[in-house]
């Protein structure tokens, strides 16, 4: 009896080999579909909000120490793709500066984390600039929280401060961009 006539041995093969492709195929698969985040300055959305409340901090002579004041923020609000063929589930933001991460929110409904559909988009806030009585940009900068705009201290810049800007989903999709904050181009984002 050769090799070829034993019907276990082929059996044994073709077990392995279906296997091989099982798990070979659903790597590939979930490779394949995975989402694809990608964020840039060419998706920049700059909006005024009304009448943010900010948290005076020392050494801001603005604003009144321990105090609250409303003002207008001009909005820097980045566009999140997913070219991806499955939705981004549980995207966050994530702005590094100075060895501090920090979360930011979401556009739609200042959540935390949000769904972004294959072949769709969304906005994240990312900073903004403390508009001063003449709508006119001031060198104080303000990052929302991830659970929205309200009650944050303000920055002022006097050099300019280098981001780091990370979008993570829970099932696979991830970027990085690093931009600048510059107070002598009025604080508008520069690659």
């Amino acid at each position: 009896m050769t090799i070829f006539n034993n019907n276990g041995f082929w059996f044994a093969v073709g077990v392995v080999v279906g296997l091989l492709i099982e798990f070979g195929g659903t790597f590939f698969f979930d490779w394949y579909r995975k989402p694809n985040l990608a964020v840039g300055l060419e998706g920049l959305c700059p909006v005024i909000s009304g009448a943010t409340t900010l948290v005076a901090i020392p050494g801001l002579p603005a604003y009144a120490v321990g105090a609250t004041q409303r003002v207008s923020v001009l909005v820097y609000r980045f566009r999140v793709n997913n070219s991806g063929r499955r939705a981004a589930e549980n995207a966050a933001g994530t702005l590094e500066f100075d060895n501090v991460e920090r979360r930011v929110c979401w556009y739609e409904g200042n959540t935390p984390t949000i769904t972004i559909n294959a072949r769709d988009h969304s906005y994240l806030d990312v900073y903004g600039v403390v508009l001063n009585a003449q709508n006119n940009p001031t060198n104080d900068i303000v990052m929302p929280t991830e659970r929205g705009w309200t009650g944050l201290p303000t920055r002022a810049l006097t050099a300019p401060l280098r981001v780091s800007l990370r979008i993570t989903a829970a099932n696979g999709g991830q970027t990085k961009t690093e931009f600048c904050i510059d107070p002598a181009q009025q604080c508008r984002p520069v690659l």
